[in-house]
């Protein structure tokens, strides 16, 4: 009987041990993935604007005229973003996710049906909730100087008095950055 609660505590103590080296190597492999060796967290305001071109659409049949609407929208968007980015060597990966707001002027949007036009009768601007999720990489140039091909999905869906807009975009982006510190 002895024997056997010997044997016992020798394996606890083995699979204690084999957890032990499997987690240390796990954090091994995360220490050696870009963004977590040498991660910094950056935080930044932005301002950028959107003025899509809404296309003549088609929302529906009434009777036998159509229902359309097309125009220009502008979006003047204000963000937070908080961004994880790797600072090792020239190129820098770095992710990222922000939250703002977006003010949206729909004035410049037409509606129409049987080709006759007619006013909005509700407001032409509203300010609404956006976010976004930004990804990339940024090449140095210079110690203030960086080249940066970014994607950014963003979104708001504002709300009028009786039309209501949802706006998704994916972006690739290409700039150039001037680094004050």
């Amino acid at each position: 009987m002895r024997r056997m609660h010997i044997y016992q505590n020798c394996l606890d103590a083995r699979l204690r041990e084999e957890r032990i080296l499997k987690t240390k190597n796990w954090i091994r492999l995360l220490k050696q993935t870009a963004l977590l060796r040498d991660p910094v967290i950056a935080f930044e305001f932005e301002y950028f604007y959107l003025g899509p071109d809404v296309d003549r659409t088609v929302l529906g049949q009434v009777g036998p005229d159509s229902a359309a609407v097309e125009g220009d929208v502008k979006l003047h968007n204000f963000m937070f973003n908080v961004i994880a980015k790797y600072q090792e060597g020239i190129f820098h990966p770095y992710i990222g996710a922000g939250i703002g707001c977006a003010y949206v002027d729909k004035a410049d949007l037409s509606s129409s049906l049987g080709g006759v036009s007619y006013a909005a009768s509700d407001s032409n601007y509203a300010t609404a909730f956006a976010w976004q999720i930004l990804a990339g990489v940024e090449f140095s140039i210079t110690k203030n100087l960086a080249v940066d091909l970014g994607y950014r999905y963003y979104a708001t869906k504002p709300e009028f008095d009786s039309t209501d807009i949802e706006f998704k975009t994916s972006m690739v982006t290409l700039g150039l950055k001037f680094l004050i510190f």
